[in-house]
């Protein structure tokens, strides 16, 4: 129910079933035992000369079965039985987890087939203090799925519930939303001298994505050998909407470098060691010949 009309192609064949082009216009009407269930998008469709086949929509309107009949003069009746049922919702692309403060827009809610009209799917959190959904979502008409947007609120573990008019419930949809942690990346290897970047990323406790924020995060940068290592900024912030940010740095003198980030709410980000090798010895004085 709900769906787009489903395609019935009907045939023309001769008597020991072997299809045939018909030779002129053939004129070819359906009826249907229950048109409250079921009826075509047409009353009468042409075969047109020198071709084999039409096509008719069949739209199902309510739960129930009714049958078919396609005529034409001169051809034996042919019948087509039909099964209308209610489609199930379903909760599709659910994160395998996500931080407080993240956001998740890759979940969907899928009817399980084309809808002809839009239809407004309700969602609802179990527990708005650990996510949060938007309201409601809307498939628009030709499409069979809308994407939603999932907010973590806080540590623990809730569920997604989707209703619509024209489906069956979808099975609710658990998450479990965790103490999101910051991820640090530096070059394992630097030069001394030269400026590199230093990347920080915001995953979910478990490290199982990059999760966008939902406001800005303040991230605060410090070097195991701050006297050697200069920050083009030790504060940098990750823009709501946005799961990174980077500044420069430049290490001074050789050795090795682990950066810390961190930032409220997040477990904190230690970078791989950087190391900074020594430069090469100057060359010795060049002898001249008396």
């Amino acid at each position: 129910m709900g769906a787009v009309p489903t395609n019935v192609t009907v045939y023309s064949q001769e008597q020991l079933g072997n299809y045939r082009n018909v030779y002129a216009p053939l004129a070819v009407t359906d009826s249907s035992s229950d048109a409250t269930v079921t009826a075509a998008d047409s009353a009468s469709r042409t075969i047109p000369a020198h071709t084999g086949y039409t096509t008719f929509g069949l739209t199902g309107f309510k739960k129930g079965s009714a049958q078919i009949v396609f005529r034409a003069a001169g051809y034996s009746a042919d019948t087509v039985g039909i099964q209308v049922d209610t489609a199930t919702l379903q909760i599709i692309g659910m994160p395998a987890g996500l931080g407080a403060g993240q956001v998740y827009s890759n979940a969907y809610a899928y009817l399980g087939f084309t809808a002809a009209a839009p239809v407004v799917v309700t969602l609802t959190s179990s527990d708005p203090t650990k996510f949060t959904v938007p309201a409601t979502v809307t498939v628009p008409a030709g499409n069979n799925s809308a994407y939603f947007v999932i907010t973590g609120v806080s540590a623990g573990t809730a569920t997604i519930s989707a209703t619509s008019p024209i489906t069956h419930a979808a099975v609710p949809a658990g998450l479990h939303v965790s103490k999101p942690k910051l991820v640090v990346q530096l070059q394992a290897n630097v030069t001394v001298g030269m400026k590199t970047n230093v990347w920080v990323y915001t995953q979910d406790s478990l490290g199982t994505a990059n999760y966008n924020v939902a406001a800005p995060v303040t991230v605060t940068l410090v070097s195991t050998n701050p006297a050697n290592a200069v920050f083009d900024s030790t504060t940098i912030t990750i823009p709501a909407g946005t799961y990174y940010a980077y500044t420069g740095v430049t290490f001074s003198a050789s050795g090795t470098y682990v950066i810390t980030a961190t930032a409220t709410g997040y477990t904190t980000g230690i970078s791989g060691p950087g190391v900074a090798p020594a430069p090469p010895a100057p060359p010795g004085p060049v002898s001249r010949r008396p």
